[in-house]
């Protein structure tokens, strides 16, 4: 989905770059919906990928993502082995649904780096969504790079989470900044 902007569009995986170019962008904005599995931003070593949502009622919906094991899936990786960057703006929503256990990561590999920005009020990535099944959970910095700045108000929820991996290459950062900003560990 290269330079696409989604209209109530639906996919199985998608990653945000090409095998060939190595860059990718995925705009989600004006109200629109995006459904799907899972996704990787900045997939490729080298790549770079951007994705935005944007918009009061703009929605990615994601409803698991790739089997790692019976009970467990990636979700959303933000910088898989390349370069990857997730914004959520101005009242835009990531959120996730699923029946497994669903593991985000932002810095996912290393020598990858991954950022995301969450601004302005009910911006908001959940990964929370049904408090009761305890399912969400995000690692910054798995083993790569990993930057998370939730300010003016945006929301991350998540059951449980990791900043910084166990290997020398991780680094995370979490910086929650502005009235009304929450990091929300249910």
């Amino acid at each position: 989905m290269d330079g696409s902007h989604a209209q109530g569009a639906q996919f199985t995986h998608l990653s945000t770059d090409k095998e060939f170019n190595l860059a990718g962008n995925l705009n989600v904005l004006s109200g629109a919906t995006l459904n799907g599995s899972g996704a990787s931003i900045g997939h490729l070593t080298g790549s770079t990928g951007v994705a935005t949502v944007s918009g009061s009622s703009s929605q990615w919906s994601l409803s698991g993502g790739t089997v790692l094991s019976p009970f467990i899936k990636n979700g959303l990786l933000v910088g898989d082995a390349g370069h990857g960057t997730l914004n959520i703006e101005g009242g835009g929503l990531v959120k996730h649904d699923s029946d497994s256990v669903v593991t985000n990561k932002v810095g996912a590999q290393a020598g990858s780096e991954g950022f995301v920005t969450i601004t302005g009020k009910d911006s908001h990535w959940d990964m929370a969504a049904d408090a009761t099944r305890q399912l969400g959970s995000l690692d910054i910095g798995t083993l790569g790079s990993g930057t998370v700045t939730v300010q003016s108000g945006g929301r991350l929820s998540s059951h449980s989470g990791t900043i910084g991996g166990s290997e020398a290459s991780s680094m995370g950062l979490v910086t929650i900044a502005g009235e009304g900003s929450m990091l929300i560990l249910q």
